[in-house]
C-alpha cells in the first residue's frame, strides 16, 4: 500500500480519555496499490470514504462487497477489518480511526452504524470536508486543537448519515452482495478464459486453499477447478455449434476458453461431453444454424 498522508494521534491516549469522550487516533488519505490488502482485527472504529477507483471489503457477515466512489465503510471495534484493491483500478480513500464511549452512544441507531458498507452517490462535499479535517490536523501538529478537530469530525458523521438516508437502496439490500463462495462462483464465470489455479482463487477469496475447496464443494458438490472446467467446456460447446465459432479451429477455441494445450482441451472436452470437439462440431453445428 502507498500512503499519501498518515497522521497519528498527537498525544498519549489513556483509558480515562476513552471513557470521557471521543478520541481521534489517526486520519489519512490513502491510495491502495493493486493486490495490496489490509486484514486485521482492531479495537477501534475505522471509517472509510472511497472517492476513486475500486476495491473489495468483507462485511460483518463475512460477505465480499465491492466498493467504489461514494462507498462508506465503518468497521466497528472487534470486527475483522479486511479490504483490498481491485487489480485493474486500485482505489483511493480517506480513512480515520477513533474510539471513546461517547461515540458508542452517538452512533447507536444511526444509519451509518446499521451495516458495514453503504453505497451512496459520490459527494464532492464529503471530499472537501475530509480534506478540511485532514488539513486541520496537518496545520496544527504542534498546537493540536482537539475540540476543533472533533467538531469537524462530527460534521462529517452528520453528512455521511444524511447521504446514507438519502440513498434509495443501501448496498446491503442489493443483489450483488454475495457470500464468499457465491462471489468465487461468479468470478469463475467471468474469468474462465484466464489461466486460473486453485491458489489464485484462494488469493481472491483471502482464505486458504483447503477452505476454498471444502466450502465450494459443500455448496456446488464439485471442486472449484471442476466447476471451472464445466464453465469452459460449456462455452466451447457454444462456439463449436455456432456461426460465430465457425472461423476458429479446435485449438483456437480451446485457447479462447482458457486451455493453452489443445490435447488437454480435447481430453477434458471428451471427459465432460463424451464426444471429441471435432465430433461435437460435426453433430451440432448444422442444428444451431
Amino acid at each position: 500500500m502507498s500512503r499519501i498522508n498518515r497522521l497519528d494521534a498527537f498525544r498519549n491516549i489513556t483509558e480515562e480519555d476513552i471513557k470521557n469522550g471521543l478520541v481521534i487516533r489517526w486520519a489519512g488519505h490513502y491510495y491502495r496499490e493493486r493486490n495490496s490488502a489490509l486484514d486485521r482485527v482492531h479495537n477501534k472504529y475505522y471509517l472509510i470514504y472511497v472517492y476513486l477507483g475500486k476495491g473489495f471489503i468483507r462485511n460483518n457477515r463475512d460477505e465480499v462487497e465491492e466498493v467504489g466512489p461514494g462507498s462508506i465503510v465503518l468497521f466497528k471495534p472487534g470486527e475483522r477489518q479486511c479490504l483490498w484493491a481491485d487489480a485493474d483500478d486500485p482505489f483511493c480513500y480517506y480513512g480515520t480511526c477513533f474510539c471513546g464511549q461517547v461515540i458508542d452512544f452517538l452512533l447507536a441507531g444511526s444509519p451509518l452504524c446499521s451495516t458495514t458498507h453503504h453505497k451512496t452517490t459520490m459527494d464532492r462535499k464529503v471530499v472537501v470536508m475530509m480534506n478540511s479535517y485532514l488539513n486541520l490536523m496537518l496545520l496544527n501538529r504542534d498546537k493540536y486543537d482537539e475540540s476543533l478537530v472533533v467538531s469537524k469530525f462530527f460534521g462529517i458523521i452528520a453528512k455521511l448519515n444524511e447521504n446514507i438516508t438519502r440513498a434509495s437502496r443501501p448496498i446491503a439490500k442489493q443483489k450483488p452482495v454475495k457470500s464468499t463462495i457465491e462471489f468465487l462462483e461468479q468470478y469463475l464465470k467471468l474469468n474462465y478464459n484466464k489461466p486460473l489455479t486453485i491458489k489464485d482463487l484462494a488469493k481472491v477469496a483471502r482464505y486458504s486453499v483447503t477452505w476454498v475447496e471444502q466450502e465450494f464443494k459443500k455448496k456446488y458438490s464439485i471442486s472449484p477447478m471442476q466447476y471451472l472446467a464445466r464453465v469452459r467446456i460449456k462455452k466451447a460447446q457454444e462456439l463449436l455449434a455456432s456461426a460465430e465459432g465457425e472461423r476458429f479451429n479446435i485449438s483456437e477455441i480451446g485457447y479462447a476458453v482458457g486451455y493453452n494445450d489443445p490435447f488437454y482441451f480435447s481430453k477434458v472436452f471428451k471427459k465432460i461431453t463424451k464426444l471429441s470437439p471435432k465430433k461435437y462440431r460435426e453433430l451440432y453445428f448444422n442444428e444451431s444454424i
